[in-house]
């Protein structure tokens, strides 16, 4: 038996949407949602649950705080969040009577960092106007680097199967989708004279890797996408690309990959293959342009003779909710931006995609958000961490969301997986 029945006597659009993602996309049961009660009371064939916020005359419940049903104009004051969260040991505490199965609201504390309800009300911003990862909730309380809503969930499925045993609730299965940002199409080839040559100089950490293309007429290390391709199909892995197709000269966005003869033979030999997606990496130029997103958008889809459907933005910049509120209106259904770039952590508190939910507009979005686990460049140009220090912290993470069979879903840039063969070891360790 893998169905249960919810009583409450309203389901809020915002509780029935989290609702349905913790018992159907993280438990995986079959639910049917009730608020007539006595339609509840005459139902014998499966397990019920009453969600409430005091003890029901039915003995299993579940415990919703009333904050779940705010209207989207009341954005509740920090002060009063403090004192459902931050002042609590566990967020959106019980403090009544009788035993309900969790000690703290699920529903709440899941919606509150599904919805990113706190970026609302974030006004301090970094240079690029992102968020500052150290101002989120989770965050301050030391958990970012934890999955901490599959964790919840684990929880509650642990609790169900004590009262119902036999209820059948099985772990949902770990996955990995490997991730590859190509911000720069090659090192060297392209380049005018000055900056091949510049460049053995001025970068000299990839001075002998230019030299062997500049002199010995070798492949173009950043020209790696086969052979990384290649790599996540021997391990039964599918491949999402996401191309910067916005090269503005503003020191961000130097992206025409597209443009070049070797990306669109390759584009050509993807174009039937279903372990291959190609997906847009928005610029940064065009968070604050949608003329510059419609025509990158465009560029990529001529080149690559695809629809795009998929995209992750540049810098990770993430604008809650005007950017999902623009990939609509692009036609882009799933989204791999949701993650910070100078800390490790998941931002959104999970590890299992969601639908994104607008509280401005009240309503469950038409985009999948898939939440990034670690970044590459997170551990190596923010935190400056060594090769083998950044792996046992992905490794770690990887094995965060295993436990609670989640999906891991790293980035790395085609740059750094021209590094080095122990790189490239690494990677594949990562992976695997």
């Amino acid at each position: 038996m893998n169905t249960i029945c919810l009583y409450c006597q309203e389901f809020s659009p915002r509780l029935q949407y989290v609702v349905r993602y913790i018992f159907e996309d993280l438990l995986g049961l079959n639910i049917r949602l009730i608020s007539d009660r006595e339609d509840f009371a005459t139902i014998c064939d499966v397990p019920k649950i009453t969600l409430c916020s005091s003890v029901p005359a039915q003995s299993a419940w579940l415990f919703v705080d009333e904050w779940i049903s705010k209207p989207s104009s009341e954005i509740i004051p920090k002060s009063e969040l403090e004192d459902k969260w931050d002042n609590a040991d566990t967020p959106f505490p019980f403090n009544g009577e009788g035993m309900p199965l969790l000690n703290f609201d699920i529903f709440s504390a899941t919606f509150f960092l599904l919805s990113r309800y706190e970026e609302y009300r974030m006004v301090e911003r970094d240079k690029y106007g992102r968020v500052r990862a150290q101002e989120l909730y989770m965050h301050k309380r030391g958990l970012l680097e934890k999955p901490i809503v599959n964790i919840w969930a684990a929880e509650l499925r642990e609790a169900l199967q004590k009262v119902f045993p036999s209820i059948k609730i099985t772990t949902p299965e770990f996955s990995i989708i490997p991730t590859i940002d190509i911000d720069h199409a090659f090192l060297v080839k392209h380049k005018s004279f000055l900056r091949r040559w510049g460049g053995i100089f001025k970068y000299p950490s990839t001075a002998l890797q230019r030299l062997r293309t500049l002199v010995l007429g070798k492949e173009d290390v950043y020209f790696n996408l086969t052979k990384t391709a290649s790599l996540h199909r021997s391990l039964n892995l599918k491949t999402k690309f996401f191309f910067l197709c916005g090269n503005y000269n503003n020191g961000i966005d130097n992206g025409d990959s597209y443009k070049f003869e070797e990306y669109q033979k390759l584009f050509s030999e993807w174009k039937d293959d279903k372990d291959i997606e190609v997906g847009v990496h928005f610029s940064v130029a065009s968070q604050t342009a949608s003329n510059l997103a419609a025509l990158e958008k465009t560029n990529l889809e001529n080149a690559a003779k695809t629809k795009i459907v998929s995209n992750r933005n540049h810098f990770l910049m993430l604008s809650i909710p005007r950017t999902y509120e623009a990939l609509e209106n692009f036609g882009i259904t799933n989204d791999y931006t949701m993650g910070c770039a100078d800390v490790v952590g998941f931002r959104a508190g999970c590890c299992t995609p969601f639908k994104f939910y607008n509280l401005r507009q009240e309503r469950i979005m038409p985009i999948t958000v898939f939440p990034l686990t670690c970044m590459d460049t997170t551990f190596f140009t923010y935190l400056k961490t060594n090769k083998n220090n950044a792996f046992a912290a992905m490794y770690s993470l990887r094995e965060e969301v295993r436990n609670v069979g989640g999906v891991f879903i790293p980035l790395f840039h085609n740059e750094t997986l021209a590094d080095n063969k122990k790189m490239w070891q690494y990677y594949k360790n990562l992976i695997s």
